[in-house]
Parts: structure tokens; sequence; C-alpha cells
């Protein structure tokens, strides 16, 4: 687990942004920084201006990398209202409707309707992260569905998962589908050995060692 604070306070700015990799999932908290309008009677100094550009740019560099953005709360510390944050992200955000105060829900409202459209936004209370480490399909499923279909869904919602079909389909359009779709294709019957290693070098990250033998191929 990689965890990495981006912002804060003892950073020159008021902010909580962190970023925390896990496996394959990757997770921007409270993408959000600014500076007090006031302390002590003075406005923001030069160099706490420069610390919120530095902010804001480290928010944005690893904002471009995550895949599940999370909004705890409505205080502009926490949020930005710049939508390519969470552009064509997960994003969990806090419920703009239940418990949170009137300038909260106001701001709320705001990010939410600037973001529809433009990312998969979803209230947060209650939800919980799992991300699979691999998915391993048939070609043919129920209902019509190929395992291509399924896995595109699947990578939808947590992009760059690995994936796996399994066929003992012979016809030759079929084929040349499961080959198009660029996934590892193993061919049945499939042997133990075969399967064990294709998992073990997809859940690695690693290219696939293919079985010489024909259990498996691309």
């Amino acid at each position: 687990m990689k965890i990495v604070p981006l912002a804060a306070d003892s950073l020159g700015v008021r902010s909580m942004a962190t970023y925390v990799e896990c496996g394959q999932t990757r997770v921007l908290i409270d993408p959000g920084a600014s500076l007090g309008e006031s302390r002590f009677n003075l406005p923001p100094a030069d160099e706490e201006w420069e610390a919120l550009r530095r902010a804001n740019d480290r928010i944005s560099a690893y904002a471009a990398g995550a895949d599940l953005v999370f909004v705890s709360h409505y205080h502009e510390d926490h949020f930005r209202y710049d939508p390519t944050i969470y552009l064509d992200k997960n994003v969990w955000a806090k419920d703009p409707k239940r418990m949170v105060g009137a300038r909260q829900a106001g701001r709320a409202a705001v990010l939410w309707k600037g973001l529809q459209g433009r990312c998969r936004l979803d209230a947060a209370e209650g939800r919980r992260l799992e991300t699979p480490d691999l998915v391993l399909t048939d070609y043919q499923l129920r209902s019509g569905e190929t395992g291509i279909t399924l896995v595109r869904r699947l990578v939808a919602r947590h992009p760059g998962v690995p994936a796996v079909l399994i066929t003992g389909d012979t016809a030759p359009d079929r084929l040349r589908e499961a080959a198009e779709s660029a996934l590892p294709l193993l061919h049945k019957p499939v042997s133990a050995e075969a399967l064990r290693a294709l998992i073990a070098a997809m859940t690695q990250r690693k290219t696939p060692a293919l079985a010489a033998s024909g259990d498996a191929a691309r």
C-alpha cells in the first residue's frame, strides 16, 4: 500500500488531500486546498499563494492516475469545482441532502450539477470499495452476453483489472472475436498448471507466459 499526503496545513495550505494506492486500486481523497482569507488581520503572503499553487498542481497530477475520487464533505479545502479532477472517474461524494449544513449543501448542489454526465457520481454513504484481483470468465454466458462484454463492464468500474477468457467454442467467427478482444484466451479443457500460471502472471501485472502445448493462446 502507498499513501501520499498531497496537501496539508504542515505543507502550507488548508487541506487533507491524500492519494492511496493499494494493488490496482487508486483513490484520491478530498481533492481540495485553500488558504485562510485572513490570519491576524493579514491576507495570505506570496509564499502561501505559491504553496497553494503547488498543492493544486500535485492534486491535479495524482488525479490523472486515480480511478476513484472520494469527497468526504463540502468545505472548500476538501474538494474542487474543476470537473477535470473527476472526469470519467468513479466519484463517491457525501450525500448532499443528508446531514449537511446549509452552506455545504449549497456548494454540494453546484458540484453535483457540474459533474452530471462527466463521471460516475454516487453518494458515498454505505458504500464499500471492493476490487477484483482478476476476472476469469467463459466466453459464452447467459442471456446472449459474452465474456468480452462482461469484461468491458467490469473494467469500466475497475480500470486496469486483468481478465482471461475461457472457451470450448470452435466456431471461427467466435474465435476471431475472442482474438480481436486482445484478452488472454484459454481453450477447454484447461490444465490446472496452465490456469495457475496464467493467473499468477496476470495478478502480478506481467504479460502471461502462454503454454506451448496450446492450452492458452492470445
